[in-house]
């Protein structure tokens, strides 16, 4: 039963599927292409800050394929909050644009490339499972308060990117220091530029959402 509705589920989004995968692999080369061209392995990251960005694919891919599951509160309920947890990994790697800053002559445009590339895969991954929470979201509740609820939580990962990257704090810490965790969000709420990076991070999200979404939704 689980393998055909895989099939369909293939079959029905073959090209999306096709698109993350000849995304994923451009990355994989071309990081494996800079790491031999000048013998670094400064940009490794990369390939970890993408794996955190597929998570919330996962997570939605699996409520999709498990409809049972998806249909019971007490495990939809929960996935849906470690979906939140970790959305703001999809958009995150734009910022790893700061990088460049320690690029040398040779190496700045293929570093370009190179994050773009990873960039845009994670956001791909990430606007794709937005777009799949939404349809799960439809079954339950009605459309107008879903689509608030995605604006919301677009502007929400617009935030995460801030604390991942402003505050440096990781999607589990929640459950590793979940006080100096809250203190810190506290604090950076007076902060002119926590709210730069959540209105332009949640835009770029919003819009990106709206564009790619089915019409018919």
């Amino acid at each position: 039963m689980l393998y055909t509705q895989f099939k369909k589920l293939v079959y029905d989004r073959f090209e999306q599927f096709v698109f993350l995968w000849i995304s994923t692999m451009t990355c994989i080369l071309l990081l494996a292409f800079r790491i031999k061209i000048f013998d670094s392995f400064f940009y490794l990251f990369l390939g970890w800050n993408l794996l955190l960005a597929m998570i919330p694919f996962f997570i939605t891919l699996w409520l999709k394929l498990h409809k049972r599951w998806a249909d019971n509160l007490f495990f939809f309920a929960p996935a849906f909050a470690l979906w939140l947890l970790f959305l703001p990994n999809a958009p995150y790697i734009f910022t790893d644009f700061i990088h460049l800053r320690l690029s040398t002559h040779a190496s700045f445009v293929l570093d370009i490339w190179l994050i773009g590339a990873y960039a845009v895969t994670g956001l791909a991954f990430g606007i794709i499972s937005l777009i799949d929470m939404y349809t799960l979201l439809r079954t339950k509740f009605p459309k107008k308060y879903v689509d608030a609820g995605i604006v919301i939580i677009s502007f929400m990962s617009g935030f995460g990117i801030y604390v991942g990257r402003v505050l440096r704090w990781n999607s589990w810490n929640v459950l590793q220091d979940p006080l100096s965790l809250f203190a810190d969000i506290t604090t950076s709420l007076t902060q002119p530029s926590a709210w730069a990076m959540t209105i332009g991070f949640g835009l770029l999200i919003a819009i990106t959402f709206n564009i790619f979404k089915p019409k018919h939704s």
